[in-house]
C-alpha cells in the first residue's frame, strides 16, 4: 500500500528521486546566493553621500580621503563656484 512519500518497501522515496530533489534545492539555494551576492557588488561602487551634500561638500571629502590631490581640488572647486 503506498501511504504518501513512503514507496512500498519503506524507503521515502527512490534514489533517483531524492537526487532530484537534492539538485532543486541546491538550484533555489544558489541562484538566492547569485542575486544576494550580485545586489551587494552593484553597491559598491557608489559613492555613499547624505541627502543634503552640496557637490563642494563631495569635493572637501574627497580631498579629505586623499582621492585627489590639490591641484585637483582647487581646480574642481573653481568650477564649481
Amino acid at each position: 500500500m503506498h501511504h504518501g512519500w513512503m514507496s512500498g518497501d519503506g524507503w521515502p522515496m527512490s534514489p533517483f528521486m531524492l537526487i532530484i530533489l537534492f539538485l532543486f534545492w541546491g538550484l533555489v539555494i544558489y541562484a538566492v546566493f547569485i542575486i544576494v551576492r550580485g545586489s551587494k557588488s552593484q553597491n559598491r561602487g557608489r559613492i555613499e553621500t547624505e541627502p543634503h551634500e552640496t557637490a563642494l561638500d563631495i569635493l572637501k571629502k574627497r580631498y579629505a580621503r586623499g582621492e585627489i590631490n590639490k591641484e585637483e581640488y582647487e581646480q574642481i572647486k573653481k568650477e564649481l563656484e
